[in-house]
């Protein structure tokens, strides 16, 4: 930790601290820290071995702590505050910006640990702002893990966009235009802004076009997606043997869904191939509304895994583009 309690319960921060002014206290669990101030870490706090705290419980690396100084440093809002404990919460964001909770992820954070923090932060009104450093941060044509996707925002433009960090060049990054291909996996853009830049949560997007999208759509081909699905089926590959779990107490074949089905989507990048499944339970319900074509994908017991997109909205859009879809090739 950066910020600690000294003896007269001021918050004070670690490079400004000096080790003759001990005992410090946590700002979580209140229980007292020790000053470190090595030659090959940045200054900061830590509990003793023997501590027991909730708030502070995770080894903090040295990406994690630059990160933090560096968005501290950046940030020019008054209302800037570093460690900032929440006590209704029990959570402690990086920083805090008026309701923005901001949080860097440089380490493995398991996804159910990621939720109860993203829902935590949303059900008292706060905008939580996740970034992903060095470690954590998505590979061009490679699958995202759950965690990467569920770091992730929608908006209409850039579509879903994923914010990173990088200590070692001081620069925050913004990876937009995401597209998923069946057989190339995800493509992306990324945008850097060096210190000092205006930077945000929710970045000025009338400057992010959508156009590598539809490009991306003109390169692929329905038909040789359902061959590969054929195929892939044959092989016994478990996403696919899953996927088609899924289709068949609705009476549906991977291999034989209405052939605007197997169309590129907008959002195919959150959801890869469970957007068959949505797609044919609106050609099974095509002449009812979106409350029923909702109902029915709740009695298939439908996960949602990413808090920090809106599914109402997100399906809303789903459902529109399979009515567009529809209309254009009903069979």
């Amino acid at each position: 930790m950066i910020i600690a309690y000294d003896n007269q319960q001021q918050r004070i921060k670690a490079d400004q601290a000096k080790k003759d002014s001990e005992p410090f206290y946590c700002p979580g669990c209140h229980g007292p820290v020790h000053l470190r101030k090595g030659l090959l870490k940045r200054h900061h706090f830590a509990h003793y071995a023997a501590a027991n705290c909730e708030v502070f419980s995770e080894g903090e690396t040295e990406e994690h702590l630059s990160a933090k100084e560096l968005l501290y440093e950046w940030l020019t809002d008054e209302t800037i505050e570093i460690e900032a404990y929440l006590p209704d919460l029990q959570q402690r964001p990086d920083l805090l910006v008026g309701k923005t909770a901001i949080e860097v992820q440089c380490s493995a954070l398991s996804w159910r640990r990621f939720v109860q923090r993203t829902e935590k932060y949303l059900a008292y009104n706060y905008s939580p702002w996740w970034l992903l450093g060095k470690h954590l941060q998505p590979q061009l044509h490679h699958r995202w893990t759950v965690l990467q996707k569920a770091c992730c925002r929608f908006a209409e433009q850039p579509g879903f966009y994923l914010w990173i960090i990088d200590t070692q060049e001081q620069r925050v990054g913004l990876i937009y235009e995401i597209n998923w291909h069946y057989k190339w996996g995800v493509s992306f853009r990324r945008r850097y802004f060096r210190k000092g830049e205006p930077i945000g949560c929710c970045p000025s997007l009338n400057n992010y076009s959508r156009k590598s999208c539809r490009t991306y759509h003109q390169r692929w081909q329905p038909e040789a997606y359902r061959v590969w699905l054929l195929h892939k089926l044959m092989q016994q590959q478990k996403q696919i043997l899953s996927l088609q779990a899924l289709l068949y107490p609705l009476g549906g074949h991977i291999g034989n869904l209405p052939h605007w089905c197997y169309h590129p989507s907008d959002y195919g990048f959150l959801l890869e191939h469970r957007i068959l499944v949505l797609r044919f339970l609106f050609h099974q319900n095509a002449n009812r509304n979106f409350s029923h074509w909702l109902n029915q994908l709740r009695k298939m017991n439908w996960n949602w895994l990413f808090p920090m997109i809106d599914q109402g909205q997100l399906l809303k859009r789903i459902y529109q583009e399979c009515s567009d879809f529809q209309k254009i090739q009903p069979f």
